[in-house]
């Protein structure tokens, strides 16, 4: 793939907005959009079906890897991806497939010298074949696809300048790549998987840079993009592949509310379609996607990365520099989110070195709460004492004023990074898995119930990434799924059409049945009418009531 040029500018499309082409993005404040049509939205927030209270798309937080449905899949294993160390006369890189139940690496896939792993996601298909594929990025130029049935890498796809984020759309049986360099996503449909299908979709105006694409069912056809080099966050269409509009937030200087040099970390907020983007380490702006404006911008949210929680409730901002985690709860559409907790302390426990959270891994507690594992990358000594934090949901709502510390889960710790220290952590069945260097390589699993450490599963050298891979098709993803999560379950179009069909017809029917019994005692003989004047009275009052009830 090339370098991918500045997409057409033009003005906003009438009609339907899914034709909707960049425009320029104007001044303080941004102008307001006109609202989507109804028929636009995706069916879970069309006001029918939430009367209903249908549970319509799978369960998902954001930023969006897209394989978050298969986490809660009991029987899987966790694949990481080890750099190895060719340089220094070492091994080469692999992908080691770790079991959490043995503790053990049962398979190591060896690929080429040359790799430097990136984002990797698991998909399945949709379209009967039951196919599964883990795709994976390479610094290098590829991606990876690998097949978890067989254990094998099937193919070495080439695909644009230094590809680093990657994400799984299942509505489209998509993987998006965002190749860093070039500034631009390579798109691979699942349909076909040794060949880009689409390259060079801009992701940049201008400079090029990393970024981040967010996605999420509420939200299609349409994305957001960041770019850590540019003062903005981009609208795309997914459908189309193509950018439709801007938050450019070049006219705000530094002394603005504002400011916002650079976008990296997006998160989606189901509660009041709310889009949150880190700013560069001087806040978290909040956008109103709805309505095309800003809302506000969180000072004090000063981290690079933003999450929606597992049950939807909370914005988790994670403040690395800062060694904090920041929670805020959305509010109604339209109005800023809140600070609901003091922020969460995260030098976990009181006397400890550990600290500077990366990521975070959401686990659903049995009591319904969530657990919220975060990957510390300091210190960065063969001691291992850095490890993983952790703090669950119900004890900050039950103790609210509180300044909480995270829990702290010891014994290993990663290599300090050139320019920056990033520690891979995701979840997986009952466990949670982060990348270790020190005391050894390999992947240090934790049970998630729990909170303990099962110690260091041994893997190759530097391993760089990790995520849960289902030992068998599962279907989560698909309209009709044969998953085992409860929170991915949905339901078919056809369903939902009888559902809506069935409750119609009770009514009627019940409202029927209801005439029917008044219009039988109105017509008793009078040696049975001792209480027709009671009788009628009630029955009057009751056909009104259910006739209001209708």
């Amino acid at each position: 793939g090339g370098g991918g040029g500045r997409p057409g500018v033009g003005t906003r499309a009438e009609g339907d907005s899914n034709t909707r082409t960049l425009i320029p993005a104007p001044p303080t404040p941004l102008a307001q959009n006109s609202r989507r049509q109804l028929a636009s939205l995706p069916i879970s927030q069309m006001p029918q079906c939430k009367s209903l209270g249908l549970l319509l798309l799978p369960f998902v937080s954001a930023v969006l890897h897209g394989d978050e449905a298969f986490t809660a899949v009991k029987e899987g294993k966790f694949y990481v991806f080890c750099d190895g160390d060719v340089a220094n006369g070492g091994p080469s890189p692999s992908i080691d497939v770790v079991d959490p139940v043995t503790m053990q690496t049962v398979m190591s896939i060896p690929v080429e010298n040359t790799t430097s792993w990136s984002d990797p996601v698991y998909m399945e298909t949709c379209d009967g074949s039951k196919k599964r594929y883990v795709m994976a990025n390479d610094r290098s130029g590829f991606t990876h696809v690998i097949d978890p049935n067989t254990v094998e890498r099937n193919n070495r796809i080439p695909v644009s300048e230094r590809p680093v984020h990657g994400y799984a759309v299942p509505q489209y049986e998509e993987f998006w790549l965002h190749a860093d360099g070039a500034g631009v996503f390579d798109v691979i449909e699942l349909k076909d998987v040794t060949k880009l299908a689409t390259e060079d979709v801009a992701a940049h105006i201008t400079i090029p840079g990393h970024g981040k694409l967010l996605w999420d069912p509420d939200l299609l056809p349409f994305g957001y993009v960041s770019n850590v080099v540019e003062p903005s966050v981009y609208e795309i269409n997914l459908q189309t592949k193509q950018l439709v509009r801007q938050f450019n937030f070049t006219e705000y200087g530094t002394g603005h509310p504002f400011y916002c040099p650079g976008t990296h970390g997006l998160a989606y907020s189901s509660i009041n379609r709310h889009v949150y983007a880190t700013c560069s380490n001087v806040g978290l702006i909040e956008l109103d996607v709805t309505n095309w404006q800003v809302v506000t911008k969180h000072g004090f949210a000063a981290g690079g990365q933003v999450y929606e929680s597992k049950d939807g409730k909370y914005i988790v901002n994670i403040d690395k520099a800062g060694n904090a985690v920041h929670i805020l709860e959305p509010g109604l559409p339209g109005q800023s989110s809140s600070l609901v907790f003091p922020s969460v302390n995260a030098t976990a426990l009181t006397g400890s070195i550990a600290g500077s959270p990366d990521k975070v891994a959401f686990h659903m507690l049995s009591d319904g709460g969530v657990r919220m594992f975060f990957s510390l990358t300091q210190p960065n000594d063969v001691d291992g004492n850095a490890g993983i934090g952790w703090i669950d949901s119900k004890v900050l709502e039950s103790e609210p004023r509180k300044t909480h510390n995270l829990n702290f889960v010891g014994g290993s710790s990663v290599k300090r990074g050139a320019m920056m220290t990033h520690r891979a952590i995701y979840g997986g069945g009952d466990y949670i898995a982060t990348v270790s260097d020190f005391p050894t390589a390999g992947a240090m699993i934790v049970e998630a119930e729990t909170g303990a450490s099962k110690g260091i599963s041994p893997t190759n050298m530097n391993p760089a990434r990790v995520i849960w891979v289902p030992d068998s098709f599962t279907g989560n993803t698909c309209s009709e799924g044969t998953g085992n999560d409860d929170d991915d379950e949905k339901l078919s179009g056809g369903a939902i059409a009888g559902i809506v069909i069935a409750v119609v017809i009770g009514c009627g029917l019940l409202a029927l049945a209801v005439w029917f019994c008044i219009k039988r005692s109105q017509s008793l003989p009078p040696s049975k009418s001792v209480k027709l004047e009671d009788s009628k009275t009630e029955s009057s009052t009751a056909e009104k009531q259910v006739q209001a009830n209708v």
